[in-house]
């Protein structure tokens, strides 16, 4: 009779916490607004300086 062989944990554990995941993607989606915004008010500058205002 031929046994299977064992190959780890059938249900895996994941040591992720998904209150801090949260806490990361918001930091990081404010900090891709605040840069967004940035290279917005540097394009109206260049763009006003074009313009001649």
């Amino acid at each position: 009779m031929k046994k299977d062989a064992y190959i780890g944990n059938a249900k895996p554990v994941f040591h992720i916490n998904p209150l801090e995941k949260l806490k990361k993607l918001q930091k990081e989606k404010i900090a891709l607004y605040e840069r967004m915004l940035k290279e917005k008010d540097e394009m109206m500058a260049r763009l006003e300086k074009l313009i001649g205002k």
